[in-house]
């Protein structure tokens, strides 16, 4: 059953039977089927199944929310050891990470780590774009791709939602349904230096829609769009979810349509074949400082 739990919090947290299988490493048609002996042996529903689309019952959530921090408590208990062996470490770590992910999220905690391995010698490398692995121990990527005497797995999908600022919401009201978004205006990206079309997607129906948007700001930025729409009364802006958890506990940031993601991205886990004990400690210390962030876990 245990098993069968850990399967159900990363079905959760990707929302997706194939990611999970693409995890795993097993067939799409066995995670359903164990997902299902779990509900038997627990009594009750985790998921309500729509077709190929699914939601997430509230048990599921409760399930979930009870056991969500089981994967690393397992993990820090297998690696106890192997922490403790390491303690007096002079090895070397090289990794790459994704820049915003690291900057938002990671870099705080950084010193922590190093208080913990006082020998230890940290070369981060904050991705651009294909990680050097001639060099590095392991890399999280936006980057799926199969690399020699690496394993490549799925390791997180981060959200991105329209925002507003508290002022835009007392001025314009905060939109409740798409047609709501009619001619508003907003903050959009600009990628590989063309003007990026936001589209949306219901992530309990997977519809997707072009709302008629108002776009006459572009950046190329993210963190400088967050900034502008921070202060802005007149746009919404899309983000990542992740960088915008401070604002939004503090009312400063509204969330628009929960419902509708803006975009999704996926990172990888590429890491060597012989990956070293003290690579995995700081592997598991990065999965546990990003394993807090989600806002929205009602799916």
């Amino acid at each position: 059953m245990i098993d069968d739990i850990l399967l159900f919090i990363v079905l959760y947290e990707t929302h997706n039977f194939t990611l999970v299988a693409e995890q795993l490493n097993i067939q799409q048609s066995t995670v359903s089927k164990r997902i299902s002996k779990l509900e038997y042996l627990l009594g009750n529903s985790l998921i309500t199944r729509r077709g190929k689309n699914f939601e997430i019952t509230a048990y599921g959530v409760y399930i979930y929310n009870k056991f969500r921090h089981f994967p690393l408590y397992i993990e820090n208990t297998l690696n106890g050891y192997q922490r403790n062996s390491c303690h007096d470490s002079n090895e070397t770590i090289t990794v790459s990470l994704p820049f915003i992910l690291s900057y938002e999220i990671l870099s705080q905690h950084i010193e922590v780590f190093m208080k913990s391995y006082p020998n230890v010698k940290l070369n981060i490398l904050y991705e651009k774009d294909i990680p050097n692995f001639n060099i590095v121990n392991f890399a999280i990527t936006r980057h799926n791709i199969e690399q020699p005497g690496f394993i490549t797995s799925f390791f997180r999908r981060e959200h991105a939602h329209l925002y507003c600022s508290n002022q835009y919401a007392q001025k314009h009201g905060i939109p409740e349904s798409i047609d709501d978004l009619k001619n508003r205006k907003l903050i959009n990206l600009i990628l590989d230096h063309n003007q990026y079309i936001v589209s949306m997607v219901n992530t309990k129906t997977n519809q997707e829609i072009l709302p008629n948007f108002d776009s006459r700001i572009y950046v190329d930025n993210v963190m400088h769009m967050k900034e502008i729409g921070i202060h802005a009364m007149e746009h919404l802006f899309g983000c990542w979810d992740f960088m915008c958890i401070k604002e939004f506990a503090a009312g400063e940031l509204i969330q628009v349509l929960p419902d509708w993601n803006v975009h999704t991205l996926n990172f990888y886990l590429i890491q060597k074949s012989n990956m070293r004990s003290i690579d995995k400690i700081f592997l598991n210390f990065i999965s546990e400082k990003l394993g807090y962030h989600f806002m929205n876990k009602d799916v």
